[in-house]
């Protein structure tokens, strides 16, 4: 990490200028965060956002928090629940001076979930005050900041330290006006890197009896103050949006935002459009030759802003996962003009494998609702039953049916469903025959196994294992793991014949054990690996997943693993919806989506 500097936010290299809601504003570079040791240094001489409460008619009391963090830290809608939650608290609910803890929940506020529980604010705000004036000045103060409002009324400048051991002081910063007073319970928040709130967060207003009467209390200073940079959302609250149900007649884009593999199987692609035309739906390929490095990403993301911005795409499915998708994610987390064009036209989009980072990108930046699911190739061009009535045992009926089940219709999903057959070996397209209409051979199904029972509720997050571990560094695009049914499955091997190495799958694993995925996670979901297909295979990749969740540090968890899942590099697959509420159930034999993924 590189060494803090004494510059402050806005005139030095320490700071970098982004834009929130049309607002310039600044804030801290990666390595010089808040919690750094020189952080008061830092902080106090930052313009602030002040709010001013009068204890009589020549004393002033100021609340103040950074101008940077609060104009990075918060989105004007957030503020204004934020205002609206203090309102309540001090007048609505007996006043500021109960002492009693009020909740709010800042996502249902959003709309970013029909049961939200993971992002409260819970308010306690105490103190001695001399007749209702002095309480109402109070709230009007902590609503001024909240909102934004600036009122200076003297030099006094108030601050809020966060130490990295997790204290919290209050203290003025020139001259010793107020005495430096620690508040023991000051701020309780959970610190973590992305910026996304995990379970709760408490701040404490203590007005406090003194020469000068100082208040002792910022708020979202000292919120924002403990953790990271949040790139313009507080809370992680991104509005979340519900694709509408892919109708009949419906139009459907092929998009291959990372192996360009079209011009190789123009078969295979025809398949799987004539599968999904037979069907009733419009298919369109979005696809331009590449000629180089540059022109294959400038490609990329041009075919995925017309998928997008087309108002008569309805869904997106992409080709084919590929090892580089991530070279568009630079760019596309930086175009906020996407991402509202992403906002106006909401698309149902299904992809797999290296789709995890296209994934993680529409969940972060737009909130938009994915699906975990099948491409065109392989699944849907699959030679052999061209409708989900076909015969008896065919990979595509069931790979079509359980798609179309998620992306059609606006009803819960309910059980995940489990294919009696599977295909152990990858289709003969992969192997120099692109013209091959070669059935895949199936072969009977080993069932799910519950690596360690359990019950448990949480809205799913995952996607192909090394992809994970490698998106981990992309801060912008991290979920917030807290409570989450965690779901994860293995890619081929290089050689598309045996399955990812065993010593890969457990990297992986390690990697995001080390980045804190699992220490607060509801459960997991491990899709069937393929090239594991012997009882002895099988057993040495569950023995990595128990070795490293089961046993040791982590054991005590106990959140419930269920093993061998018809979802990622098998086939047939089911298709997850990511951020859908899901449940396990061992006792139950259950893994189930419980809630709507579409738009009603």
């Amino acid at each position: 990490m590189p060494a803090p500097t004494s510059e402050i936010c806005g005139s030095g290299s320490n700071c970098e200028l982004l834009t929130v809601n049309g607002t310039k504003a600044y804030r801290f570079k990666r390595g010089f965060e808040p919690g750094s040791h020189d952080y008061q240094k830092r902080f106090y001489e930052m313009p602030g956002v002040q709010g001013v409460a009068r204890r009589d008619d020549k004393v002033e009391t100021k609340v103040v928090m950074g101008e940077t963090m609060m104009q990075w830290g918060c989105e004007t809608d957030v503020q204004a629940k934020i205002k609206d939650a203090i309102n309540s608290a001090c007048r609505k609910e007996g006043g500021c001076d109960e002492g009693s803890p009020k909740s709010f929940d800042i996502r249902k506020w959003e709309g970013t979930s029909k049961e939200p529980s993971d992002a409260k604010l819970n308010i306690r705000l105490d103190g001695k005050y001399s007749n209702e004036k002095a309480k109402n000045a109070l709230q009007e103060a902590l609503q001024a900041t909240a909102k934004g409002d600036s009122v200076t009324t003297n030099d006094q400048k108030w601050i809020v330290r966060a130490t990295p051991s997790g204290s919290h002081w209050g203290m003025t910063d020139r001259g010793g006006k107020c005495a430096e007073k620690q508040f023991p319970n000051y701020v309780a928040i959970n610190r973590f890197e992305n910026g996304n709130l995990r379970e709760s967060m408490e701040f404490r207003a203590e007005l406090v009896e003194g020469k000068k009467n100082c208040l002792g209390v910022t708020i979202m200073g000292a919120i924002a103050g403990a953790i990271n940079p949040i790139a313009g959302k507080f809370f992680g609250a991104v509005k979340v949006l519900f694709p509408k149900p892919l109708q009949p007649g419906g139009e459907i884009a092929f998009i291959s935002p990372s192996y360009r593999i079209n011009n190789e199987q123009r078969s295979a692609i025809s398949r799987a459009k004539g599968l999904l035309s037979s069907r009733g739906y419009m298919v369109r390929e979005l696809f331009t030759p590449d000629t180089g490095i540059q022109s294959s990403i400038a490609n990329r993301l041009s075919e995925l802003r017309a998928a997008f911005s087309d108002s008569s795409v309805s869904a997106v499915i992409c080709t084919i996962g590929g090892p580089s998708f991530t070279e568009l994610l630079p760019s596309l987390i930086a175009d906020t003009e996407l991402h509202g064009i992403i906002r106006a036209n909401p698309k149902i989009v299904v992809g797999y494998s290296d789709i995890t980072g296209l994934h993680w990108f529409l969940h972060a930046m737009t909130g938009l609702r994915t699906f975990y699911g099948p491409g065109a190739i392989p699944e849907l061009c699959e030679p052999i039953a061209e409708k989900d009535d076909g015969y008896e045992g065919s990979a595509l009926a069931f790979c079509v049916k359980h798609l179309f089940r998620a992306i059609t219709d606006p009803e819960p999903i309910g059980d995940i469903a489990r294919s009696a057959t599977y295909a152990p070996a990858m289709p003969r397209i992969f192997f120099g025959d692109p013209e091959s209409v070669e059935p895949t051979k199936l072969v009977p199904a080993t069932g799910w196994t519950w690596l360690r029972p359990g019950k448990a509720q949480g809205r799913l997050f995952g996607g192909c294992l090394t992809v994970m571990a490698r998106l981990a560094g992309v801060q912008a695009i991290v979920p917030d793991w807290n409570g989450r049914i965690v779901f994860f499955e293995t890619a081929t091997g290089d050689d598309d014949v045996s399955g990812n190495p065993l010593e890969r799958v457990r990297a992986g694993m390690a990697d995001l054990i080390a980045q804190g995925v699992f220490e607060n996670a509801a459960g997991l979901v491990v899709g069937r690996p393929f090239g594991y297909d012997s009882p002895e295979r099988k057993e040495e990749y569950m023995n990595v997943i128990k070795g490293l969740l089961c046993d040791g540090r982590l054991a005590e968890k106990k959140f419930p693993i269920l093993f061998n899942v018809d979802f990622g590099h098998t086939t047939p697959m089911v298709t997850l919806p990511l951020d859908g509420l899901a449940v396990l159930d061992s006792e139950k034999d259950q893994f189930a989506i419980i809630e709507s993924v579409l738009s009603t």
